[in-house]
């Protein structure tokens, strides 16, 4: 393994360049998947790339090599979820909880609080991000992550201040404007929540649910034809077989035709 071209691809990842990323990741190791480490990384950029089921395969050689690597088993989870194959996806939460009993080491502390929140116990997944960010306060992606658990909370204010916390860290977090745009989008500020989705794109211009998250708040200014654009733009970047339509408060939701069997 190559450390330099690993290091590299942890900042192209961080700045949200995950195509790039991959590449570098691809070039840490001669045997290009034969690490761990490197499966699990180039899963991450893959699983950001809507490339799920090629991610799934990656966290699955990552267990291979070790059946107790904790992240491999939640990302392998969230995929599933996005694969729309939840039952399946419970099998890795449940493994990943029992793995990780009385975490102490930060990873630990952070694997746990993803695991609680796969599994919907939305206030022990809080207590361990409190406990990870005491250990590590300059981490953007898990501010960012606690900011989409206090929503589901209905903590908008403390989550528009985790999300703004996450971008302060980091400016090039795509997924934290991104959400930060979901959340005023639901306050009803459009305009602020369009700006948010045009900064998330600007970062990372293959990110459809910023697309498609744009339409939605443009379609809540009646502005269709502009909506229909950004629809257009984001099924470019979803994988093949997406359905689109409205849900009961009448925005757009992508339904990806594809179950991982």
């Amino acid at each position: 393994m190559n450390q330099m071209y690993l290091n590299e691809g942890d900042l192209l990842f961080e700045a949200s360049n995950y195509s790039k990323a991959y590449e570098y990741y691809n070039k840490a190791s001669k045997s290009k998947s034969k690490s761990k480490i490197v499966c699990f990384k180039k899963g991450r950029c893959l699983r950001a790339l809507y490339k799920y089921k090629e991610a799934i395969e990656l966290f699955n050689e990552a267990i291979k090599q070790d059946e107790s690597y904790i992240s491999a088993y939640n990302y392998k989870g969230l995929c599933l979820v996005s694969l729309n194959s939840e039952c399946l996806s419970m099998d890795d939460f449940t493994k990943a909880y029992e793995l990780n009993v009385n975490p102490i080491k930060p990873k630990d502390l952070l694997d746990k609080a993803i695991t609680l929140y796969c599994l919907e116990n939305y206030m022990e997944a809080l207590n361990y991000y409190d406990k990870y960010l005491k250990m590590k306060p300059n981490d953007s992606e898990a501010y960012n992550n606690k900011g989409v658990l206090l929503k589901k909370l209905k903590k908008y204010d403390e989550a528009l201040d985790s999300y703004n916390k996450s971008i302060e860290l980091n400016m090039n977090y795509a997924y934290a404007h991104n959400n930060k745009g979901i959340l005023l989008n639901d306050l009803n500020k459009y305009m602020e929540a369009i700006e948010c989705f045009d900064q998330a794109i600007q970062i990372y211009d293959g990110y459809a649910d910023a697309y498609k998250n744009k339409a939605n708040s443009l379609i809540n200014l009646n502005e269709y034809d502009a909506a229909l654009k950004n629809l257009d733009k984001a099924l470019k970047f979803y994988p093949t077989g997406c359905t689109v339509s409205l849900n009961s408060n009448g925005n757009l939701i992508v339904f990806i035709n594809n179950e991982y069997n």
